[in-house]
């Protein structure tokens, strides 16, 4: 047993709020104060585009042993 659960649990967590929860992303604008549908809308991009690097970048540190 190694670091490896540090890293995976994060992975599992996100991936958990984008299948299981999939109005996740527009609840967080709202909680942020983003009123306006054009900037919600930006918002989702942004937010859609760094959860798969995010995934990636946490995959990339586990190793095996």
């Amino acid at each position: 047993m190694s670091t490896t659960w540090l890293f995976a649990l994060p992975i599992a967590t996100i991936v958990g709020f984008c299948f299981w929860k999939p109005s996740f992303p527009r609840v967080l604008a709202l909680k942020f104060g983003i009123k306006s549908e054009r900037s919600v809308m930006i918002f989702l991009v942004v937010y859609w585009v760094t959860i798969p690097i995010l995934i990636h970048r946490l995959m990339a540190q586990i190793r095996v042993e």
